[in-house]
């Protein structure tokens, strides 16, 4: 059951690729990033122009702000006394305060360690498997572009369920 619930957590993360991985980097700077969010909110851009309308689903909501969005997760697994909150905070712009007990994203992501083939299809119809650096057992890959990588040996494989290589997904 504790492996269940971890392996839920660290997949959680992923149901947000719609979210994440699409994004195109932002051109921060790091002076821009230690003046604050203050000149991101006067600056007028719009870092997410098209926004997800949840129309369906209740399991999760998405609340956009100025350089951030918050995806939370309403009942992560089933009896959940508590809700996961993910801030997806825009590459090169400062943290948001009021967040602390929230998962933090850099989005766009730049590196995924995948637990599921499931995620693998969606990820090559978005044009992001280059992003793939490990997968749990390659046995069941049949995705093309994600079975080359693997061929090519730019991806690696991880291990499955207990035996996941916490050291190298971190």
């Amino acid at each position: 059951m504790i492996t269940r619930t971890i392996t839920r957590i660290l997949l959680l993360p992923l149901v947000c690729l719609h979210f994440i991985l699409p994004l195109t980097a932002a051109a921060g700077k790091k002076g821009q990033q230690e003046e604050g969010s203050n000149i991101i909110q006067s600056s007028g851009i719009d870092y997410f122009p098209e926004k997800t309308n949840v129309h369906y689903a209740e399991g999760f909501s998405v609340e956009y702000h100025h350089h951030y969005k918050v995806v939370t997760v309403h009942e992560p697994w089933p009896h959940a006394s508590a809700r996961l909150r993910y801030l997806l905070v825009k590459n090169g712009t400062p943290r948001p305060e009021g967040y602390d007990d929230s998962i933090v994203v850099n989005i766009p992501v730049e590196r995924v360690v995948t637990l599921s083939t499931t995620y693998l299809a969606y990820m090559d119809m978005l044009g992001v498997t280059d992003r793939i650096i490990g997968h749990d057992d390659f046995k069941y890959v049949c995705t093309p572009s994600v079975r080359r990588m693997i061929d090519e040996g730019e991806i690696r494989e991880v291990g499955e369920g207990s035996r996941v290589n916490v050291e190298f997904v971190i």
